[in-house]
């Protein structure tokens, strides 16, 4: 509670409220606490972070869409205590070695001081984030046949979904430069998730509309070949949501370049 320690810079996984209490507790005690070797299996950041929004699908596609390639390296037995239960289990087979090499456990009970409350869990959208995704991708397939089946040029689905990808990219890019949370800044979302498509929307619609040629499409689709067809190459877990949205956007841009090849033939 001394002024000095009141205010300090929140950073959740590497220095938050479980991992300030295990660095008071090891000030405290007289000797060194050594922990279980580890807690039953290889972990990252983003595993453990699944674990606790297991059945909360929206809020995990939330998560998942900010955190970058560092949140899947394999983490140390010490990393993992960023999260409250497995500070605790770490604790529950921690021993005290003191200097002349007698141990004591750190934990010798364990006593619930306040009861939790019986909460109601929120219901979420009962549709989860892939099934809409590829309810999407469906939708904007079948859409994309019969326009070019009667020769027009439905740009109002266009500046939807360069909408949706350029303010989903907005919140990815500001993370990705400006803030100061870890593993935002090595998120390669950033490559398909960027406010390029609103910049782009007003000409790549205007183009479409008088059926002339864009480069944008070009471009749009070899990175998103990448990141449907090879993966391998990103070193990044990507969220159930990518691939079908990367595909639905590779079709628009695929529709328009055969466009744009049968008018040059013809």
């Amino acid at each position: 509670m001394r002024p000095e320690n009141r205010v300090y810079r929140y950073n959740f996984l590497y220095d938050n409220c479980t991992t300030r209490a295990r660095d008071q507790l090891e000030r405290a005690v007289n000797g060194d606490i050594v922990y279980p070797a580890d807690s039953g299996g290889v972990h990252s950041f983003r595993m453990i972070i699944h674990q606790y929004t297991a059945g909360y699908s929206w809020a995990e596609l939330g998560n998942d869409l900010c955190l970058g390639a560092e949140a899947d390296r394999p983490i140390s037995t010490r990393e993992e205590m960023f999260a409250p239960l497995y500070f605790m289990h770490f604790a529950d087979g921690a021993m005290i070695c003191d200097s002349a090499g007698a141990e004591r456990p750190l934990v010798l009970s364990r006593t619930e001081v306040v009861k939790g409350r019986g909460v109601k869990a929120q219901t979420e959208f009962p549709l989860s984030p892939a099934l809409c995704a590829w309810l999407l991708c469906l939708i904007v397939a079948a859409l994309t046949a019969l326009e070019r089946g009667r020769h027009s040029c439905f740009w109002v689905m266009d500046a939807f979904l360069m909408t949706l990808v350029g303010l989903m990219g907005v919140v990815v890019t500001f993370l990705f430069f400006f803030s100061l949370h870890p593993t935002v800044g090595s998120n390669w979302l950033i490559w398909v998730f960027n406010p390029i498509p609103l910049v782009a929307m007003p000409w790549v619609v205007r183009c479409g509309i008088k059926r002339r040629k864009t480069y944008y499409h070009v471009a749009n689709s070899l990175v998103l070949i990448i990141f449907i067809f090879f993966p391998v190459l990103i070193p990044q877990d990507f969220c159930a949501v990518v691939v079908p949205l990367a595909l639905t956007l590779l079709i628009r841009s695929c529709s328009y370049m055969v466009s744009y090849r049968k008018k040059t033939i013809r």
